[in-house]
């Protein structure tokens, strides 16, 4: 159970009481239902069953005595670290598909 779903069958009996006593439609909020869904996409986003891979940039300094640019890249494997950095690239977000594409006759 997602949890804008678990708070909504908490809330619902409540609202529902509301309702009744005061004469409102709490019941069906349109508030109350963004709200759920809100909840739900944080809980798809933290708990979610299915791994979202992410592309990474890495670079890494390598310090070497060479006489040429050609000379210090064969040299890598005998070069010190001297730093590196690791960076998210950006990418655009992608669909999440849940059901197959209809095909057009």
């Amino acid at each position: 159970m997602r949890l804008g779903d678990a708070v909504a069958v908490v809330a619902q009996p409540i609202a529902r009481g509301i309702d009744y006593v005061f004469g409102t439609d709490f019941q069906h909020c349109s508030g109350c239902y963004d709200r759920q869904q809100f909840l739900n996409r944080i809980s798809d986003h933290f708990w979610s069953k299915e791994r979202v891979m992410t592309e990474y940039i890495i670079i890494k300094q390598i310090a070497v005595m060479a006489d040429s640019p050609e000379d210090a890249v064969a040299k890598i494997k005998d070069g010190k670290t001297i730093g590196f950095q690791v960076t998210e690239r950006p990418q655009p977000p992608q669909p999440r598909i849940t059901e197959p594409p209809q095909v057009r006759k």
